[in-house]
């Protein structure tokens, strides 16, 4: 269950203010669906339905879940799985149970919106995801990039010096959430164009800000990492899937700040309508805090980690007294007008009294406003 954590403070990241939770997430800290690890698509604000990337793939998932435990700390795979499965060459391999056992709990929070999501491929190529309404060719080998970086952390030699822990993996499972989303200056030379983005004009235009702000995430929790076993484990696998991405490239685009778990952060232009946001890597280090800080259990870092790569599921109204109030949903035709009390007649009877409410519409800046 979520943390009893009362401070809602905006300034720190909680689930109850995450907007892009159903209602039901955001109580429960669980995207699952009831059939299983994949979660069908739900409404968004923006008149669009959304499924879900998942991070760790959910044929990892349910392959992995399947693992035998020894009882000495050790699992053994599932020695079956379909002959063309990533996972066929690795039947029957022994793994730690505590490295097993953190990627599974870690996965169901890592999942970004499918349908504002272009994943990099091998060769420094892209590729739409299905639900993104753009080109798919590549998904598959996409997909395989995130399955070798799965593997790679499974077996890491376990120890002391490992530097595997909870906070570690979802540090670098943040770090390779986006990656993994390509920067605009190579999405936008997906074949066939991204003007049909289904997410549309918003995502497209925060495109490169959305990714700058998760590696703000990201940077900032690495930087709390207690150990160098820690941070060294976070270095050597993000620079392991970076590379993954551009391997047969000569001149390779895209490379890491030093020591540090994300690359640069990049220009926030946008050259087109037909377009999504995105250029060069800005230059100098840019020490820019995130627009939210973390103080939760560890386990909904990967939720933090990603919010921004999903779009609003529900208006949130935040009483000054610190207590939320989840208005029912609503298609809201115009994003860019703050909701009011004309846009939102499904707010409560009790809540029509005077009084200063915290708006926060369709993921924009909290803005303060007078409702009775």
């Amino acid at each position: 269950m979520p943390s009893n954590n009362r401070s809602l403070s905006p300034d720190r990241y909680n689930l109850k203010r995450d907007d892009t939770l159903t209602k039901t997430q955001a109580e429960t800290g669980f995207f699952k669906g009831e059939s299983g690890f994949r979660h069908p698509s739900n409404d968004t604000l923006y008149r669009y339905a959304s499924g879900y990337h998942e991070v760790i793939p959910t044929d990892t998932y349910n392959y992995l879940r399947g693992a035998k435990d020894n009882g000495d700390g050790t699992h053994t795979l599932p020695e079956s799985t379909p002959a063309h499965s990533f996972w066929q060459p690795y039947i029957s391999t022994k793994v730690n149970s505590k490295t097993l056992s953190i990627i599974l709990d870690l996965a169901d929070g890592f999942r970004t919106d499918t349908a504002q999501t272009i994943l990099s491929a091998p060769s420094g190529k892209v590729t739409g995801h299905s639900g993104s309404d753009l080109n798919r060719e590549g998904q598959p080998d996409a997909h395989d990039l995130l399955r070798n970086a799965v593997k790679n952390i499974l077996l890491t030699p376990s120890g002391k010096k490992s530097g595997i822990s909870v906070k570690s993996v979802a540090v670098l499972f943040g770090a390779i959430a986006v990656t993994s989303l390509a920067p605009g200056e190579l999405a936008n030379g997906l074949k066939g164009g991204v003007a049909s983005l289904k997410a549309g004009e918003n995502a497209k235009n925060k495109w490169e800000a959305n990714r700058n702000e998760m590696k703000r995430r990201v940077e900032n929790e690495y930087s709390k990492l207690e150990t160098r076993a820690e941070k060294k484990f976070v270095q050597e696998h993000i620079k392991a899937f970076l590379n993954s991405t551009q391997e047969t490239m000569p001149n390779k685009k895209r490379t890491l700040r030093y020591k540090r778990a994300t690359t640069p952060e990049r220009e926030e232009t946008k050259n087109s309508l037909n377009e999504v946001s995105g250029g060069s890597y800005c230059l100098g280090y840019l020490s820019k805090e995130p627009s939210m800080g973390f103080s939760e259990d560890p386990k909904y870092l990967p939720h933090y980690f990603t919010q921004p790569s999903r779009a609003a599921r529900r208006i949130l109204v935040i009483l000054n007294s610190g207590k939320d109030v989840i208005s029912s949903k609503k298609i809201v035709t115009n994003p860019n007008k703050n909701v009011t009390n004309s846009d939102n007649q499904t707010l409560k009877e009790s809540n029509k009294r005077k009084a200063n409410y915290t708006l926060r519409p369709l993921g924009q800046d909290i803005k303060k406003t007078k409702i009775g």
